[in-house]
């Protein structure tokens, strides 16, 4: 059953936006695509979270469609800020799905317009950190350098980390960085639990789906080995309930390399479960 619910906007409790953006991907393209296959596979999915004892159909969702599809980052940014901005401007709870990890700036942009106490949780297998890629800044593989600057390097907190290049390794000094060979999933958690400073922030949480490991997630741009497995990324985004989270991304789900469709599948799950855990309904 389709978990979207047409509703007028100033009805809506969740807007979900599609940003179609893969000009900047550097191995498979085809996340442009990706908005739209996990709206596809949440047809295939019940309304109602076993673990989470909830029914999404209790919450009043918008889904606004997506923006234009554009090959320059500097256009997918403007429009993307544009209506987001617009949207958060009355307190609206925003989800944007990807598209390739470079949607996520416009809307941290946003967000930390809006709150000035911002910090980023992301989960991803990249750091993401370069300074620039093939000569741009606005790349998928400069995300959280261009994120860091506009909120600051000591609130971003990365997870899930497994590639980096060495430049990337000497910018994460300044960030909160965890990688996966030192921090397994469990390990995580106790981070989060005992980190007092989110506690007292809002939170946005930026979600790249090659976090997981490929053979959970094969559908997606560059995928990396040795990753979280799905149980245990959910067990890391149901703690995150406790916090003050205002909006997230899901990203990098590219229907493209993903025949069997678990990747879109896991995607909506994803979608499903991030929204029944931080709308507060």
């Amino acid at each position: 059953m389709a978990i979207y619910y047409a509703k007028a906007g100033e009805e809506a409790d969740v807007f979900i936006l599609g940003i179609p953006f893969d000009s900047t991907t550097s191995f498979k393209p085809g996340a442009r695509f990706g908005p739209d296959a996990i709206r596809q596979a949440t047809e295939g999915m019940e309304t109602y979270s076993i673990v989470l004892e909830k029914d999404i159909s209790n919450i009043k969702i918008c889904d606004v469609g997506n923006i234009s599809y554009y090959s320059n980052p500097k256009f997918m940014i403007e429009e993307t800020y544009r209506k987001i901005k617009n949207i958060i401007k009355n307190d609206k709870f925003v989800i944007g799905l990807g598209g390739e990890h470079t949607v996520t700036y416009p809307l941290v942009k946003a967000y930390k317009e809006k709150y000035k106490n911002l910090a980023v949780i992301q989960f991803d297998a990249h750091a993401d950190l370069r300074e620039n890629y093939e000569f741009e800044k606005f790349s998928h593989a400069c995300v959280m350098n261009l994120i860091g600057k506009e909120i600051g390097f000591k609130n971003l907190y990365q997870f899930g980390i497994r590639s980096v290049e060495s430049e990337e390794y000497e910018a994460a000094k300044n960030t909160n960085f965890y990688p996966l060979h030192k921090y397994n999933s469990k390990d995580i958690i106790k981070i989060l639990n005992k980190t007092k400073e989110l506690k007292n922030k809002e939170i946005y949480v930026t979600i790249d789906i090659d976090v997981l490991d490929p053979s959970c997630a094969p559908g997606t741009g560059t995928p990396e080995p040795s990753g979280l497995t799905t149980r245990e990324f959910f067990e890391i985004l149901y703690n995150l309930r406790k916090f003050n989270v205002v909006g997230f991304d899901l990203v990098e789900v590219n229907p493209m390399v993903d025949m069997s469709g678990i990747t879109a599948i896991t995607g909506a799950k994803i979608l499903r479960e991030g929204i029944l855990c931080f709308v507060k309904k």
